[in-house]
């Protein structure tokens, strides 16, 4: 969202997420199976999600699932990261695997499902991804949305959170 936001500018992206709240709100899907699910079945024709494993599986498994490549739709990305946690300072075995995800050894791992890893110069392509892919990744300024964070979300619970999923 903070990405569309910046692409189409603050007054468009206000007139489509309050498109989205109204009678085109769309389904919310607790994991990514699900969502496959309702692509596969018809009872969904069209989603857009963020990177996902799933999508790989079933991908290698035949389905017609399908990325669309466009130029003015980037793929979008997600993150995965790891930390010690405070108090967790004399954890030997966290120290230790926190140390290894950053190894050549992890990033060659890593490659096996992501595209793209944390040092770039280990990052190949992979199957069902385009070989360019940082080319087609979502321009996104991180600092401005993290400065903006607490603005952004009291704005979308004034505006939006009767539309949320209820809180378990």
């Amino acid at each position: 969202m903070s990405f569309l936001r910046e692409e189409v500018g603050g007054r468009k992206w206000k007139s489509f997420v309050d498109s989205l709240a109204g009678d085109n709100r769309p389904t919310v899907y607790d994991c990514i199976d699900h969502l496959l699910q309702g692509l596969l079945s018809g009872e969904v024709r069209l989603a857009m999600t963020v990177y996902s494993l799933a999508y790989f599986r079933e991908r290698t498994s035949g389905s017609s699932v399908a990325l669309v490549d466009h130029d003015r739709i980037p793929h979008m990305m997600t993150f995965t990261s790891a930390a010690l946690l405070r108090g967790s300072e004399e954890n030997n075995a966290a120290k230790k695997f926190v140390d290894w995800t950053v190894t050549d050894k992890a990033m060659k791992l890593y490659n096996e499902g992501y595209a793209i890893v944390a040092i770039s110069k280990m990052s190949q392509p992979i199957e069902f991804l385009p070989a360019n892919m940082l080319e087609h990744m979502a321009k996104n300024d991180f600092q401005w949305a993290a400065t903006n964070r607490a603005r952004i979300l009291a704005e979308w619970q004034k505006r939006y959170d009767a539309k949320s999923e209820p809180k378990k």
